[in-house]
């Protein structure tokens, strides 16, 4: 018997689908603080956030590097042609960490 993969992904899709889709009248939702937390002294935290044209399919990331009184020590932009999201994230950390590295953290 002869299956194709399409199907076979479709039918786990929906089968996720079911099994985690909310009951009607609960909210799976929670609320999460999100904070900057110091790095210690001598350290630096890396800041970066990248974005996609969906349209062109052009990349590029910026960031900066604070230190533990946050203050902004350094900071990059990239254009980084046509790619994906997960290309966006991770060259953003890529670079970010480039320069801590050369910066000598």
């Amino acid at each position: 018997m002869h299956v194709e993969p399409r199907q076979i992904i479709c039918q786990y899709a929906e089968e996720w689908y079911s099994a985690n889709k909310p009951i009607i009248g609960i909210s799976n939702q929670t609320l999460t603080q999100l904070s900057w937390n110091r790095p210690n002294l001598g350290g630096c935290k890396i800041n970066s956030d990248g974005s996609r044209n969906n349209t062109t399919g052009q990349i590029g990331v910026v960031g900066v590097l604070r230190d533990a009184t946050s203050a902004w020590l350094k900071g990059y932009y990239v254009n980084l042609g046509i790619g994906s999201v997960l290309e966006v994230e991770l060259l953003g950390i890529f670079w970010g960490l480039s320069l801590a590295w050369d910066s000598g953290f």
